[in-house]
Parts: C-alpha cells; sequence; structure tokens
C-alpha cells in the first residue's frame, strides 16, 4: 500500500474515458483513519496536467455531459457509481437507493455493471481494504418508478474469507463474476437467463493455483472478455513459470490463451496464439493489473499493465487472501495491433506509486491511472505508446 506524505490519505484512478481530446477520469479517495470515501472528477490532455473537476458548479454539469456523450460500446465495467450513473440517465434516479442499500456512502463500492435493461454493483472490495461481506447489488432499469434494488443470490460462489469477487464485468450482454481461489484456480461465472450464477471458466482455466484469480478485465470482439491474472502470493520454493496469463474469452464459452502455460484443457490442447510464455515470457510472479482496448490512429490498440508482487511467500495456500494490492511492484507496459505481436512500452512511473489502477487508451496517448497519498494530486500519466 502506498502511504507516502500522507499516511492516512490514500488515492486511486478507478476509471478513465477517452473524450475527444484528452481523458475525463474518477478518482476516489479513502481516508484510512476514519473510513470515510469521497470521489472526484478529472480531465488530462497531452497540453496539460491533470486538473480535478469541482463537485459543484457548471464546470461538474459540462463534463458529466462530455462523459455521456463518449462512446461507451467497449465498457464491461464503471469503477465508479458516479461515471455509471453520467453514462446511464436510468440509472441516476436509482443512485441513492443502491447507496443506501450498500449500507451508505462508507460502504466501498466496486465496479459498476449495465447491460441492457440490468445494473449490478459490487459491494466490498477483495483489496485488503474491506472485510465486508461481498454482496452484488442487482437493479432492473426498465421499472425505474419501482426503484428496486436487491442482492443477487451468490450461494453458487462458495465465497468465504479466502474466496472472494475480484470484478465483475459485462459479458454477452449479461454479468460476469470473478472469484479467486488460491490453491483451485480461480472461477468465473456468468448469470444465466433463469437468474442463476453458472461456471464458464473453472480452476484458472486448468491452470489451477497459478492462475488463482483475476485481475483485469476489458472488452474483447463483439461480447468477449480480455481476461488478466494472477497467481497472488509466492512458494517459499519457486518451481515451473510463475509469469501471468492472458485469456481471450469469447461470448460462447470458448476461450484462446493470448500468451501463457500450453496445456490440455477440456476443449483441447491450449496453444498461446503469440507463442509467448506465461508473464510475455517473463516468468516472474506478477499480475496483469489493468487492460485497455481502443483506437490509436484508426487502429485497434491492445495495452496492458503488468506488475510485480512484493508480498512475503506462503507456505499454505489454503490462508492466502486475494489482496491485489500486494502487486505493487516494478510496472511493465505492453502493446498489440493484433493479440499476437507485442511490444514493450517505456514508463518511469513516480515514486511511491503504488499500484496501478487503470489504463486508457487514445489518439492523445495511454493514461496509466495509479494509487497516490496526495491531498489534491491526481495520480495519473499519459505516455506515448
Amino acid at each position: 500500500m502506498n502511504r507516502g506524505a500522507s499516511p492516512e490519505l490514500l488515492t486511486w484512478v478507478d476509471q478513465v474515458v477517452a473524450v475527444p481530446g484528452g481523458f475525463i477520469g474518477s478518482m476516489a479517495e479513502l481516508d484510512l483513519e476514519s473510513g470515510r470515501q469521497g470521489s472526484a472528477l478529472f480531465r488530462l490532455d497531452s497540453a496539460r496536467p491533470a486538473q480535478r473537476v469541482g463537485p459543484d458548479g457548471p464546470d461538474m454539469a459540462r463534463i458529466l455531459g462530455r462523459i455521456a456523450r463518449a462512446p461507451g460500446a467497449d465498457v464491461v465495467a464503471h469503477g465508479s457509481l458516479l461515471v455509471a450513473a453520467a453514462c446511464t440517465p436510468a440509472l441516476r434516479p436509482l443512485v441513492g437507493g443502491i447507496v443506501q442499500a450498500a449500507g451508505g456512502r462508507d460502504q466501498p463500492l466496486g465496479p459498476v455493471v449495465v447491460a441492457g435493461s440490468r445494473a449490478w454493483v459490487l459491494v466490498g472490495t477483495a483489496d485488503g481494504l474491506s472485510p465486508t461481506t461481498q454482496r452484488i447489488l442487482q437493479t432492473d432499469l426498465a421499472d425505474v418508478a419501482a426503484g428496486t434494488v436487491r442482492d443477487l443470490d451468490l450461494a453458487a460462489l462458495n465465497l468465504s474469507a479466502v474466496r472472494r469477487i475480484t470484478l465483475i464485468a459485462r459479458y454477452a450482454d449479461s454479468l460476469a463474476v470473478a472469484v479467486a481461489d488460491a490453491v483451485r484456480g480461480f472461477d468465473l461465472y456468468r448469470l444465466a437467463a433463469a437468474g442463476t450464477l453458472e461456471p464458464v471458466l473453472t480452476e484458472g482455466a486448468r491452470r489451477f493455483a497459478l492462475n488463482a484469480a483475476v485481475s483485469a478485465v476489458a472488452s474483447h470482439g463483439d461480447g468477449g472478455l480480455l481476461l488478466g491474472v494472477a497467481a497472488l502470493a509466492p512458494a517459499e520454493e519457486l518451481t515451473g513459470s510463475w509469469g501471468p496469463e492472458l485469456i481471450a474469452l469469447e461470448p460462447d464459452g470458448s476461450w484462446d490463451l493470448v500468451f501463457g502455460a500450453m496445456r490440455f484443457a477440456p476443449g483441447g490442447m491450449a496453444v498461446p496464439i503469440s507463442g509467448m510464455k506465461p508473464g510475455l515470457d517473463n516468468p516472474a510472479n506478477a499480475a496483469i493489473r489493468a487492460i485497455a482496448v481502443g483506437r490509436v490512429g484508426g487502429r485497434l490498440l491492445t495495452c496492458i499493465a503488468m506488475q510485480d508482487h512484493v508480498g512475503p511467500p506462503v507456505q499454505d495456500r489454503r490462508q492466502v487472501t486475494a489482496d491485489l494490492m500486494a502487486y505493487r511492484g516494478t510496472v511493465r507496459l505492453y502493446g498489440s495491433h493484433d493479440l499476437q505481436d507485442w511490444f514493450a512500452i517505456p514508463v518511469s512511473l513516480p515514486a511511491g506509486s503504488g499500484c496501478v489502477t487503470v489504463l486508457g487508451v487514445s489518439d492523445q496517448g495511454l493514461l496509466i491511472g495509479h494509487e497516490g497519498s496526495q491531498a489534491g494530486q491526481v495520480p495519473a500519466l499519459l505516455v506515448r505508446p
């Protein structure tokens, strides 16, 4: 965790939206002493540093309007309820009910997913900051007058102190839920038409403990997902390749390895389409912390951020929790136009930047959102890919 010069404050960027001329982003603030949370918007382009946007007045209304007009077809999850409401007018009257159903403004709200006439909000994080029992709230946007916010039944996920949800995302016009498991490997579920959560990928896509958690997600094709993974913790004695994998999941549940370990899987032999091993041939125990897909100069570009684990080794993986904040070591950025050929993107983050939390891609460049601890500052950096 990055504490820096203000040990009682932690900030991080939770979402960025590409708009003409730059980016608009959302950042969260957590008072580590009181537990009080807040949020703010910022704007950033290549001509000026990131600027926070005040909570009141016409400037905020103008910024929210720009977010609402930005293309959002590829957004599989909103990091901020504020941005989700800006992009989805039907959600706005329900924000108060969602916050109340979550238990108040001091409850940690995770990603927000909107698909068709439904929306889901994850309550309780998997980053070591939230001991809260995790919940997923669901609401029907087609019946705003009723204003009903209810809990989704998560019994099928078998959640526990060590089996926690790491993220949710829109998948094939429904909801995907990723659950970490440091022994068996991650499980990914999809919300079926009958309202039940059904498994799509299990046992870390047959890599088991080395794919303990889904740590990042982005859109892939028409309704599919790119899944970045993490092993969560090193063992006392390292064996094999611990590098993370990137998995391309199709809407029908089939999947391909973009890069990773060749192995037998239920659909046959899984061979990485890039020809590269885990971690893009780097066996370091890293996580894919963020993924972004966008167009640069008219060409589709996929960027990933990998970050090394800095936590202590473990003797018993049955006690490992899904604390992705332990991945705050060396950052490596990569890009690809076709998911086959990858190139490194040079980057030098400020000292004490902590975890990378989000990426954004546009003609302006690659925006890297991360943790910070300076009040009034935006923890984000813009580089050229």
